[in-house]
């Protein structure tokens, strides 16, 4: 103890305190001043990284950290934020101080980076910690991948469990809903919608559809997978029918409408589902064989099948 005119200064170890709500290496140098103008702390301590699971609070070396300790609490600087499996870079946070409580707050806004796998952009979020968990909460981003820029939000909780969302118009496979959603989850980004589908001046009603998301980030491209797991066609009586799935999706063609029938080959990147194509409509769920359809008006619609020829001869038969 040193005392003077001023007042009293105690130097020595500290415990007990914020100190146990943070992992503390080693022993923790500590000096308090008792002036007339009040209780003065002040100190370092040696901080092991603060780890909630997936998240990761660590030195910008990724190890131990240097704190100061003072009568507000902890205060760090040069640190930085993991989280492995939600964010796909680390982030540098700015100097912060964890309270008595061991609570803390930070708003941040990273650079581009994937989150839960997906490209993004535009991120803001907020780091806290309360109650010892770690939460990234709210968290907003825009989809950083071709085809979709819509601004999700949402929260990252403790667990490390993403849930970010978008509700709005989405356009998908060359219809757009008014009342479409993308989700964002750890296990990839999914879209929904109720459509209403029309083909020239004829509309064929309204569909609800859902499915994956993926992306192609070399060719940049972005395929969405709709409900469409089979393509029925029937050739009857003059006319040709399209049904997708259980029949929710249909298309009716009179044949006396149509001028040349072909079978021809599609380009691997037209995708599958209802795609438009430089050769009009296409109609797939999978493969490269198609037959193409010319109307009298000199529209085209080609129809996915692994059986051109059956399909070709059943055409002129009829």
């Amino acid at each position: 103890m040193n005392v003077t005119q001023n007042g009293f200064t105690l130097t020595g170890t500290a415990s007990g305190g914020l100190l146990v709500l943070v992992p503390v290496t080693g022993t923790v140098s500590s000096t308090v001043s008792i002036t007339p103008s009040g209780l003065g702390l002040s100190g370092t301590a040696a901080i092991q990284p603060i780890v909630d699971t997936p998240f990761r609070i660590e030195s910008n070396s990724g190890g131990n950290m240097t704190a100061s300790l003072s009568n507000s609490g902890l205060s760090f600087s040069g640190v930085r934020l993991r989280a492995d499996g939600v964010l796909g870079a680390t982030v540098n946070l700015p100097a912060f101080t964890i309270l008595s409580s061991g609570n803390f707050t930070i708003s941040l806004n990273p650079s581009n980076m994937t989150v839960a796998g997906i490209p993004c952009a535009s991120i803001s979020f907020t780091l806290q910690r309360q109650n010892g968990a770690i939460s990234l909460d709210p968290f907003a981003a825009n989809l950083n991948i071709p085809g979709f820029s819509q601004r999700i939000t949402g929260s990252v909780n403790s667990a490390g469990n993403v849930a970010l969302d978008y509700a709005g118009s989405l356009t998908m496979g060359g219809f757009t809903a008014a009342n479409g959603g993308l989700h964002l989850r750890n296990s990839g980004l999914s879209a929904d919608g109720t459509f209403t589908l029309r083909f020239g001046t004829t509309t064929f009603g309204t569909v609800g559809c859902s499915g994956g998301v993926s992306y192609n980030a070399s060719n940049s491209t972005v395929s969405l997978l709709l409900l469409f797991s089979t393509l029925t066609v029937i050739v009857s009586d003059g006319w040709l029918e399209c049904r997708f799935g259980v029949g929710l999706i249909w298309r009716r063609i009179r044949l006396s409408d149509v001028r040349n029938a072909e079978a021809v080959r599609n380009k691997w990147y037209y995708g599958w589902g209802i795609r438009l194509t430089p050769h009009g409509w296409l109609w797939n769920v999978a493969g490269l064989d198609a037959v193409e359809l010319t109307f009298a008006n000199g529209k085209k619609f080609r129809i996915g099948t692994d059986e051109p020829g059956r399909l070709l001869e059943a055409i002129r038969e009829t």
